[in-house]
């Protein structure tokens, strides 16, 4: 992940949800947390590469 290639929007909204998942669950957010990173990586979902933006030149591949 480098400066130039994230997208701001989707960082955010995961960073985000993260924070808001402590303010509102409190002593049970890492819980929470923890699970929802476990799930997504059974699921095959990175949402690191989710959160990169797409190149025009890597789109038809």
């Amino acid at each position: 992940m480098k400066k130039d290639n994230v997208n701001k929007v989707k960082l955010y909204g995961v960073v985000g949800i993260v924070l808001l998942s402590f303010v509102v669950l409190r002593e049970k957010a890492f819980l929470a947390v923890s699970l929802l990173y476990i799930f997504t990586g059974l699921a095959k979902i990175d949402v690191a590469e989710w959160v990169l933006e797409e190149r025009p030149a890597e789109k038809g591949e």
